[in-house]
């Protein structure tokens, strides 16, 4: 009889537990790290490869050896992911503008006001 009764016991058990649920796990959004444009690029293509820096408001383009400043002037941000830059270029000596659209957290794809298009890649 004690067999019995365990078994009943434990059946007895075993529904009243599964009538309960446990409550799914939630999972949490992480926001993805917003894109910026600070720091490092790499130029892609062109007759000399070069580094240009974005820090706080401030552009400057060298060889990418660093020997020669190429470019030194100031950029806006015009939305999170596009920014307007005016440098002066010291390889022709003028004043030029550009404005690039952040495509990916690795690559700016820029336009000067010529028209020329050029790329630019996050500096690993």
């Amino acid at each position: 009889m004690r067999p019995a009764l365990a078994l009943a016991s434990l059946l007895g058990a075993a529904t009243a537990l599964s009538g309960c649920q446990l409550e799914p796990q939630r999972q949490i959004a992480v926001a993805p790290k917003p894109a910026t444009i600070e720091g490092q690029w790499n130029s892609v293509g062109g007759p000399v490869a070069y580094v240009s820096n974005f820090s706080a408001g401030r552009f400057t383009s060298k060889t990418a050896d660093g020997a020669r400043v190429l470019a030194d002037g100031s950029y806006t941000k015009t939305n999170p992911t596009q920014v307007s830059i005016i440098f002066t270029s010291t390889t022709r000596n003028t004043r030029e503008s550009v404005n690039c659209n952040l495509m990916a957290a690795d690559r700016m794809a820029c336009v000067n006001s010529a028209g020329a298009r050029f790329e630019l890649t996050r500096r690993a």
